[in-house]
């Protein structure tokens, strides 16, 4: 219900200053041929995605294929369209086996969220190369200046939270042997940490690291083929490119179905704060960016559901 609200509060700041008219002028001149070449790369970026994990998951079970891994990647991603993070479980759900349980199958799955942070954070790097002075104004407005601000109570915050996983690991540590929950979270433990280094036993570590190149490079294409579709934001560049994907993937950390509203909203910030391209250009860029994909996501989503249900009941 939270993040319901939460993504409704977005989606009203983001919707909020739009001149309806503007809107529906920057949807009538977009050559739609490009936003479905955008739709065709996000499909591609879940194929690539089902092909990495596969790998990671191979010193697991060996015998879970790339069609159980491809439906994992797609049914997550339509678990998280309905609530946020909903997605890594149902993964998990999809391709857990004896050999590889649940716990191992999401070590792998923490696995490649700090390959994704660290992608990220090169592609940043990388914009700010290409864009420095634009890039580092927008984050000091943004980013940077808000956390100073906040930067006393983020520390009590964070310093209070890791107290209390300290605290709930000793205890768990300390009981496992004479108390069932604590034995059952260090089991836990154990296999997320045995999920998580994963990558160690993955005999194909270059197959692992050109996949996650070519699914970043997917992604950068999809906002390519988008600003080349929408005539307003032809004039942008391959660093503005790179960032706005960067920035475009914030979103997923804001816990809202989806990236609903979030990604609207910090899409639109970013194209009218450093690239001047106006409020009401930045949500229709957005809004075809992101629905088009959300569309992706729903439609495969249910179709890889339907196979993995027929599947199973052939079983």
């Amino acid at each position: 219900m939270l993040s319901v609200s939460l993504m409704a509060l977005l989606l009203y700041f983001a919707f909020r200053k739009v001149e309806w008219q503007n809107f529906i002028d920057g949807i009538r001149s977009t050559d739609f041929t490009f936003v479905a070449l955008s739709m065709c790369c996000g499909f591609a970026a879940f194929v690539l995605r089902g092909l990495r994990w596969k790998l990671l998951l191979q010193p697991l079970d060996p015998q879970i294929g790339f069609a159980r891994t491809f439906d994992g990647v797609c049914i997550g991603n339509l678990a998280n369209c309905a609530l946020p993070f909903a997605g890594e479980f149902a993964r998990c759900g999809v391709v857990s086996t004896k050999k590889a349980g649940f716990d191992k199958t999401f070590g792998t799955i923490a696995l490649e969220r700090l390959w994704d942070f660290i992608s990220i954070v090169l592609i940043v790097v990388l914009a700010f190369l290409l864009k420095g002075d634009t890039v580092r104004n927008f984050l000091e407005d943004n980013v940077f200046r808000p956390m100073a601000e906040g930067a006393v109570r983020i520390w009590w915050l964070a310093l209070a939270l890791a107290a209390l996983l300290a605290l709930a690991v000793w205890i768990a540590v300390r009981f496992r042997d004479s108390n069932r929950v604590c034995g059952k979270l260090c089991g836990l433990a154990s296999g997320l940490g045995q999920g998580f280094i994963s990558v160690i036993r993955m005999k194909k570590k270059g197959a692992f690291l050109l996949l996650t190149v070519l699914i970043w490079t997917m992604y950068w294409l999809m906002c390519v083929s988008i600003s080349t579709g929408f005539p307003a934001a032809g004039g942008l560049t391959i660093g503005d490119t790179l960032f706005i994907m960067a920035v475009g993937n914030l979103a997923s950390v804001i816990p809202v179905p989806g990236g609903f509203g979030a990604y609207h909203y910090i899409i639109a910030l970013a194209l009218s704060g450093i690239y001047g391209l106006g409020w009401d250009n930045g949500i229709v860029f957005a809004t075809l960016s992101h629905e088009s994909q959300a569309l992706v996501m729903i439609v495969s989503g249910i179709a890889c559901y339907v196979h993995r249900a027929l599947t199973m009941r052939k079983k």
